[in-house]
């Protein structure tokens, strides 16, 4: 049983999921949301022992998918400084609006919504309940940002130059959210995302979380208990 949302292989918990196919008022776009990032999700389950990059990639897919139902505005998704610093664009360059809008265009990306959207859904619990077995490599609060941008980074290099990483990010017996040691690759910037990108049990156990904490807050609170 899984230590976040610990439900039990027992058709009783089916209420938990029957308002997906019974409730006919459930909105349209989050049924097509959620059932898209759940087939990605299920994809990556079951191909992560055969390729465990693809499997690697369709869980930051399925990251995507819920991130697109979003509408952010700059001030959620830039920081407080980088504000400031368009701000004094704007107002004293040439030009300066249409500088700034070209900017926050490129930083107002899908990276960026995605790491808020993922942030958004992530509460104390999510922090206290891993599943590794040595607590050596764990997600924190202070670094788990920093995880789930590097994530997007690895995919983004392995799309870029093809770069090979599966072998380093696969299920192991352990079940640390990051790397105990950093790999060695000629290339210096993949190893520092490494730092503290996610294994794929790591990635996978923050995509689950988000995912449910998404499904409650467009229905109700998940039943974990028979006699909840």
């Amino acid at each position: 049983i899984r230590k976040s949302f610990p439900v039990e292989l027992n058709l009783y918990y089916f209420i938990n999921f029957e308002k997906l196919f019974l409730d006919k008022t459930l909105d349209k776009s989050f049924l097509l949301t959620f059932i898209t990032c759940c087939k990605f999700y299920w994809k990556a389950i079951c191909n992560v022992e055969s390729d465990p990059e693809m499997a690697y990639l369709d869980l930051i897919t399925a990251g995507e998918v819920l991130s697109n139902s979003f509408n952010y505005n700059s001030e959620e998704i830039i920081n407080a400084e980088m504000l400031s610093y368009l701000s004094q664009i704007e107002t004293k360059l040439e030009n300066g609006t249409r500088i700034r809008k070209k900017i926050e265009k490129e930083l107002f990306g899908i990276k960026s919504k995605y790491v808020k959207t993922i942030l958004s859904f992530i509460d104390d619990n999510f922090f206290i309940s891993n599943e590794s077995t040595s607590n050596l490599r764990v997600f924190t609060k202070e670094t788990f940002e920093k995880s789930i941008k590097s994530s997007y980074d690895l995919r983004s290099k392995y799309i870029h130059t093809g770069i090979s990483f599966g072998n380093n990010i696969k299920p192991d017996n352990q079940c640390n959210d990051m790397l105990l040691g950093i790999p060695i690759y000629e290339d210096k910037e993949i190893e520092n995302i490494f730092k503290y990108a996610p294994t794929f049990i790591g990635l996978e156990r923050a995509i689950r979380y988000v995912l449910l904490k998404y499904y409650e807050s467009k229905t109700s609170k998940l039943v974990l208990t028979s006699e909840s």
